[in-house]
């Protein structure tokens, strides 16, 4: 899937979350941080180094891909079936675009993932008057052990999920996303 040939506005946002103008703007961050850690870009480090092109050949690529997971939920070999990929290329992908992706967005002023004391929970939150706390489950794949699967089973999707929790305020600001 090349993210460079949705024109919809409609459908960009619905395959990633983002608006295409949001998306740059995240990209060009997500460039400068690639550069900082590896002293090349993403381009001169294909060129240099790999043999065999990835199908996911720019930065660009690999944040429509992570972002485009994140919304949908996609099961690996469906992920890999849509960005042409097997599977197991897709785990190994997603988990370093994430991560990059994560490096980045602390530059932007992530939520927090975890809080060490009440008394940084409280100061991370300020002055806020009002938090929305919120749950959400993403689909993942039937893990193989029978203890695995009992604590991944939502008895509300009737299906495997990850579940994750969120506090923000009205303003829609988030203030912390726990782990999946």
């Amino acid at each position: 899937m090349n993210y460079s040939e949705i024109t919809s506005k409609r459908q960009f946002k619905d395959a990633t979350g983002f608006s295409r103008e949001e998306f740059d703007c995240l990209l060009s961050t997500m460039k400068q941080t690639y550069y900082e850690q590896h002293g090349q870009t993403y381009q001169e480090y294909l060129e240099e180094c790999v043999e065999n092109w990835p199908k996911l050949r720019t930065l660009g690529d690999g944040l429509f891909f992570v972002l485009f997971y994140n919304k949908n939920g996609l099961i690996w070999g469906c992920q890999g079936l849509v960005f042409g990929m097997s599977s197991a290329s897709a785990h190994e992908r997603y988990h370093f675009f994430s991560e990059l992706l994560e490096q980045t967005l602390e530059k932007k002023g992530m939520p927090k993932r975890e809080f060490s004391n009440s008394q940084e929970f409280e100061d991370c939150l300020g002055q806020t008057e009002e938090i929305i706390i919120d749950g959400f489950e993403n689909l993942t794949q039937r893990p193989e052990s029978y203890d695995s699967q009992r604590v991944k089973y939502s008895g509300k999707k009737s299906t495997h999920t990850h579940i994750a929790l969120l506090f923000s305020d009205k303003k829609r600001r988030i203030y912390y996303v726990s782990a999946l």
